[in-house]
Protein backbone atom coordinates (compact mmCIF):
# COMPACT_ATOMS: atom_id res chain seq x y z
CA UNK A 1 0.00 0.00 0.00
CA UNK A 2 3.18 2.19 0.97
CA UNK A 3 4.13 1.86 -2.41
CA UNK A 4 1.31 2.99 -4.68
CA UNK A 5 0.87 5.99 -2.19
CA UNK A 6 4.42 6.68 -3.10
CA UNK A 7 3.32 7.51 -6.60
CA UNK A 8 2.51 11.59 -5.94
CA UNK A 9 -0.61 11.93 -8.51
CA UNK A 10 -2.18 8.93 -6.75
CA UNK A 11 -1.48 10.15 -3.21
CA UNK A 12 -3.23 13.52 -3.95
CA UNK A 13 -6.39 11.62 -5.78
CA UNK A 14 -6.32 9.02 -2.61
CA UNK A 15 -6.19 11.93 0.30
CA UNK A 16 -8.67 14.67 -1.83
CA UNK A 17 -11.24 11.64 -2.02
CA UNK A 18 -10.20 10.63 2.03
CA UNK A 19 -11.32 14.43 2.71
CA UNK A 20 -14.28 14.72 0.67
CA UNK A 21 -15.68 11.94 2.62
CA UNK A 22 -14.98 13.22 5.66
CA UNK A 23 -16.68 16.79 4.79
CA UNK A 24 -20.00 14.54 3.76
CA UNK A 25 -19.93 12.42 7.20
CA UNK A 26 -19.57 15.68 9.48
CA UNK A 27 -22.50 17.49 6.99
CA UNK A 28 -23.96 13.80 7.85
CA UNK A 29 -23.81 14.56 11.18
CA UNK A 30 -23.89 18.01 11.52
CA UNK A 31 -26.83 18.66 9.43
CA UNK A 32 -30.10 16.81 11.47
CA UNK A 33 -28.47 18.47 14.94
CA UNK A 34 -28.32 21.70 13.14
CA UNK A 35 -31.86 21.37 12.21
CA UNK A 36 -33.11 20.24 15.73
CA UNK A 37 -31.69 23.15 17.46
CA UNK A 38 -33.62 25.58 14.92
CA UNK A 39 -36.39 24.05 15.18
CA UNK A 40 -36.57 21.68 18.09
CA UNK A 41 -38.92 19.64 15.99
CA UNK A 42 -38.17 15.84 15.94
CA UNK A 43 -40.61 15.69 12.75
CA UNK A 44 -38.61 18.69 11.44
CA UNK A 45 -34.87 16.50 11.78
CA UNK A 46 -36.60 13.30 10.22
CA UNK A 47 -37.85 15.19 7.25
CA UNK A 48 -34.24 16.47 6.78
CA UNK A 49 -32.87 13.09 7.12
CA UNK A 50 -35.13 11.65 4.49
CA UNK A 51 -34.86 14.07 2.11
CA UNK A 52 -31.07 14.26 2.46
CA UNK A 53 -31.48 10.02 1.50
CA UNK A 54 -33.18 10.69 -1.35
CA UNK A 55 -31.26 11.66 -4.43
Amino acid sequence: MLRVLRQRDFALLWFAGLISLTGDWMLIVALPVTVYELTGSAAATGGILIASRLP
